[in-house]
């Protein structure tokens, strides 16, 4: 075997070991951020600030994280995507911190927008942050694999997405023994060391060297395949945003149950997705058309969502969530590697931080949803259920001709 040869394989072998330490990484940040996630609009609740208000400060906090995710992009590309995901953990390291220790009401809206740990309450809410995708689009070139890892990732991301759900839950529990509010801010430490040991996770994994990028910002072929993306992930964002973002809050309003029932409705979704994120990596070498699995999946969730808006019961919405959660599981892998084929190799970092900017700034929709709640509950439902809908019929229009 040649030398460089020998290198290379070595390079390859220290790549696989050390992607356990992302896996660990997502792991205690999936179970940190999703309990935060969840228990933060209950929380404001508490704190008596009206859903409407609550809806303007996860606005607020999408646009602080947009404008962290890409600046994380454009240094990744730069100096390296380990670096994207380690910077992109600070924001939620001061967030908890701060939730922990003050219980007066300005740092804790403070915290809400700094942190980027409001918003979507899905499965896979602690995956994704800025340089994720392009640290595994360069780590495994091949379409294939990059899924399998993906996939992985998902999985392990959604399994401990189980442990945040769990957190609220315990909160039923805590409040007998130190009070409600005191009791949200125990386990808001829980989340602040989980981010810890996440951040220090991060400082092991390895990353392939490439030529970093030293001037531009996006060559033209890829910022053509990635404003497709974009499109896409804007109509499928605004719904997400309409339907999910305050969805704790709106089944606290619907049905009147505590923390703790929320929590367990989202326990099962989160297994949910991290099942069917498993079956995607075992299924996506028979797939005849990745493109229309993966928008059939957005259509479906879209499909489930404006049935959750007329639901009579708490428990047909959670079967019903459940279900959509295992529809995300299932095309979110898929489409994060259909999301990248298109993009060279340096530039990576701005092309997924520019696609998840799109997610996270259409989820800005959440202020609008928040003052429609305060006028009929099922509307935002409903409006976010079409939105996904047409999110995942925009994806199969745009990206089908490039990924045949």
């Amino acid at each position: 075997m040649q030398t460089g040869e020998a290198e290379s394989t070595l390079i390859d072998r220290t790549i696989e070991r050390r992607f356990n330490f992302l896996l660990i990484s997502r792991a205690a940040r999936s179970i940190g951020i999703v309990y935060v996630t969840l228990s933060l609009p209950l929380y404001l609740l508490y704190l008596g600030i009206p859903v409407s208000i609550i809806g303007t400060l996860l606005l607020l906090m999408v646009l602080f994280s947009v404008a962290i995710s890409l600046l994380s992009g454009m240094l990744g590309d730069r100096i390296g995507y380990r670096y994207s995901l380690l910077i992109g953990e600070v924001p939620m390291l001061i967030a908890t911190f701060i939730l922990f220790h003050y219980n007066t009401i300005i740092p804790i809206e403070i915290a809400t927008v700094i942190g980027g740990i409001g918003g979507t309450p899905g499965g896979l809410r602690g995956v994704f942050a800025p340089g994720l995708n392009a640290l595994i689009a360069r780590n495994w070139p091949e379409s294939g694999e990059r899924v399998k890892k993906m996939g992985r990732v998902m999985a392990v991301g959604a399994f401990s997405a189980f442990g945040g759900a769990v957190l609220l839950y315990s909160h039923g529990y805590l409040v007998s023994i130190m009070g409600a509010a005191e009791a949200f801010r125990m386990l808001y430490l829980s989340s602040f060391l989980l981010g810890l040991l996440s951040f220090a996770s991060l400082v092991f994994i390895k990353e392939r060297k490439a030529a970093k990028k030293k001037h531009g910002i996006i060559d033209r072929k890829s910022g053509k395949y990635t404003l497709k993306v974009i499109l896409s992930n804007i109509v499928n964002g605004s719904g997400v945003g309409f339907s999910i973002a305050l969805l704790p809050a709106w089944i606290e309003l619907r049905f009147g149950v505590p923390p703790s029932t929320v929590g367990l409705m989202f326990t099962f979704s989160y297994v949910a997705t991290a099942v069917s994120s498993l079956m995607a990596t075992r299924r996506i070498d028979i797939l005849r058309s990745p493109v229309w699995t993966a928008s059939l999946s957005r259509i479906m969730q879209g499909v489930v969502m404006m049935a959750v808006a007329f639901s009579p019961s708490l428990l047909i919405v959670a079967s019903l969530y459940i279900a959509r959660s295992a529809a995300a599981g299932f095309g979110a892998p898929i489409r994060t590697a259909i999301n990248v084929k298109g993009v060279s190799d340096s530039n990576f970092g701005i092309a997924s931080s520019a696609q998840g900017m799109a997610v996270r700034s259409s989820t800005g929709t959440s202020a609008i949803s928040g003052y429609l709640m305060e006028y009929s509950l099922p509307i935002p439902m409903e409006i976010g259920g079409v939105l996904q809908l047409l999110g995942g019929l925009v994806y199969y229009r745009l990206m089908r001709r490039d990924n045949r």
